[in-house]
């Protein structure tokens, strides 16, 4: 990829990364270690011996560092037989799995009894345990795949006797948001007492600047097998893709910048492969944000007038950490200071682009100045499309606008740039047009809900949820008002942020061929994606960019955002959710595989889209 594509993925790519930020204070050279280092000492907890650990050796090789403590003697991780891991638990799994047993979550291909186990789940040894009552057991990390498109797979740990086949599943250091039904079995050995002191995550990382410091915000993202990964490894995608030591802790060891120049988050590796993110946060975006700052045009103390939040983005799609703008001190001008430290500053050049075909030319050029036209451009737009409840009284001139400093930006400690942006000027970041089809085996009184943050619109109206009567066809009767529907339709909002880090990058004369492929792969029936494609198709074709990025999201991940509850209990669930963004250049992105579940019993379909660029005006 070349620094222009990276620059411009980074811009245009902003809305899904969702900004939350710390003071910023420079790390000088002198504190950045070197990307070669060949060791360090560290001490990774207070029974953890001071062992020798290697950071990175070359470019994007990341050896993990190997500990040893009084509860477990860690290892370089040992890749298992999935079979041989689950024994005696594979015929309950494979009966609960009924007919999807024999499905390669991949390929959707069929083949023996356990090709969806071994497709789904990999089991890797990475220590032996000391702990009562497990000493002489191993340490193992599962990995757990989805069902269909997701952004990162689930990670679990367990004791395992290898003589007697035993697993028990260590509760305390696994996810647990989200366990499907086939899991069961491995699940009703489990210890909810056990805690492996090494594996307890510090809560804040010191900078070496010993005033700032970096924050947890999200457990068990990926894994490294230490397997060479190219483009992903023979066990899925890489999640997470480890740029640049940015400095070394004395517990944990190395911390890492990301690969991907347009996130800010950092990342550590556990002393069992597995690893986290952190963030940097100087107190400026949300509902608790409280630092103030002191402007330099003498107008005194106070934090804006407005609320302030990420760029763009939508319906959760996001990350826990800020993006990192295409800009630098050049095309910025600094208007402030918070009391905690952190520079603000805004565009040095604000003058207005009347011109699209010129405001085009400065996205890779000039992104402040890009960025004034292009939000206030798409906040004139939405002003047709919102309710008159939140319509503006007065639209604001580019004047007006100018004079609520609509967009201002703050440096890291790494010395990149972040933006926020007011609120007033932010499109409504909404969940697109969620449609809902039920296809019962039988004529049946079904109960749906949908835990969504906030709804915009529901149809038939939601009240404590639907209520209907399902035909096996997909025709619906709505109980409270006795209409008939083709599905249960809902917009909305959401608080929470799934990490998006994958997609497809598709020119405009492709687009509604590989939309139809792809949602067949992901299990769509013709009228579905047909009904897909009339809705969003003429959306994301009105834009003037001619490429165009599509990332889904699965059940498994939508889960995260906006649970689905039905009553009686589905035995399939497909869940196809769309992020697109309009491009003005191809750029690299890690590929999304697809699959189709397969369709048995009850069978619930429901698929929706967002986009940050104001899918609601198209």
């Amino acid at each position: 990829m070349s620094m222009n594509s990276k620059k411009l993925l980074a811009l245009l790519l902003s809305g899904l990364l969702a900004l939350t930020m710390l003071s910023a204070c420079t790390v000088g050279e002198e504190n950045k270690p070197d990307t070669k280092t060949e060791s360090t000492q560290t001490q990774t907890g207070e029974n953890k011996e001071e062992t020798s650990t290697k950071t990175e050796t070359a470019e994007n090789e990341v050896v993990t560092p190997v500990v040893k403590d009084d509860q477990v003697d860690f290892s370089s991780p040992k890749k298992l037989d999935t079979l041989k891991v689950l024994g005696d638990n594979l015929k309950e799994m494979n009966k609960i799995l009924g007919e999807s047993a024999t499905t390669d979550i991949n390929t959707g291909k069929n083949g023996d009894e356990n090709t969806y186990v071994k497709t789904m789940l990999a089991f890797y040894e990475v220590g032996t345990l000391k702990a009562d009552p497990y000493q002489g057991q191993k340490l193992l990390v599962m990995i757990e795949g989805c069902e269909g498109p997701c952004f990162s797979d689930q990670i679990s740990r367990f004791a395992w006797d290898e003589q007697s086949g035993k697993l028990t599943y260590l509760t305390n250091h696994s996810y647990s948001d989200y366990i499907p039904e086939f899991l069961n079995p491995v699940l009703k050995n489990s210890d909810k007492e056990l805690t492996l002191k090494a594996l307890i995550l510090p809560n804040s990382i010191m900078l070496p600047d010993g005033s700032n410091s970096v924050q947890l915000v999200s457990k068990d993202v990926d894994f490294r097998s230490g397997m060479t990964r190219e483009n992903g490894n023979e066990d899925g995608t890489v999640f997470v893709d480890l740029g640049k030591v940015a400095f070394t802790d004395p517990k944990v060891g190395p911390v890492y910048l990301s690969a991907l120049e347009m996130t800010g988050c950092v990342f550590v590796i556990g002393p069992d492969s597995v690893i986290s993110t952190y963030k940097f946060d100087p107190d400026l975006v949300g509902d608790k944000a409280g630092d103030t700052v002191k402007w330099n045009d003498g107008t005194g103390s106070g934090w804006f007038g407005v609320g302030y939040d990420y760029m763009t983005g939508g319906c959760g799609i996001g990350n826990s950490c800020y993006n990192v703008e295409n800009t630098d001190a050049s095309q910025l001008v600094e208007v402030g200071q918070t009391q905690k430290g952190t520079k603000i500053f805004v565009a040095k050049n604000n003058q207005r682009i009347e011109d699209k075909t010129d405001l085009d030319g400065l996205v890779d050029k000039d992104q402040p100045q890009w960025a004034l036209n292009y939000y206030y451009n798409l906040y004139v737009d939405m002003q047709q499309y919102l309710p008159d409840d939140s319509r503006a009284a007065k639209v604001k001139t580019y004047e007006e606008f100018l004079a609520e400093k609509p967009i201002v930006y703050w440096q890291d400690p790494f010395g990149r740039y972040s933006g926020i942006i007011a609120t007033e000027f932010k499109a409504p970041a909404e969940c697109g047009k969620p449609v809902i089809y039920l296809y019962p085996e039988k004529t049946s009184s079904v109960s749906v809900k949908v835990g969504i943050d906030e709804f915009t619109v529901t149809e038939p109206a939601y009240g404590n949820g639907w209520n209907v009567m399902a035909e096996p066809n997909g025709d619906l009767t709505n109980l409270a008002d006795g209409k008939q529907y083709e599905y249960l339709f809902w917009e909305g909002k959401s608080a929470k942020q799934l990490s998006m880090n994958s997609g497809s990058v598709v020119a405009k004369a492709d687009l509604e061929g590989f939309l139809k492929d792809s949602l067949t792969k992901l299990g769509l029936n013709e009228k579905e994606s047909a009904e897909f494609r009339e809705f969003w198709v003429p959306k994301m074709m009105a834009t003037s960019e001619p490429y165009v990025l599509v990332s889904f999201v699965g059940a498994t991940e939508f889960n995260k955002i906006a649970p689905l509850t039905i009553e009686p209990k589905p035995d399939t669930v497909i869940r196809v959710f769309m992020y697109y963004q309009p491009l003005w250049q191809k750029i690299e992105m890690p590929a999304q595989t697809f699959t189709a579940l397969p369709r048995k019993g009850f069978t619930v379909v429901e698929w929706g889209g967002t986009s940050s660029d104001g899918w609601q005006i198209r």
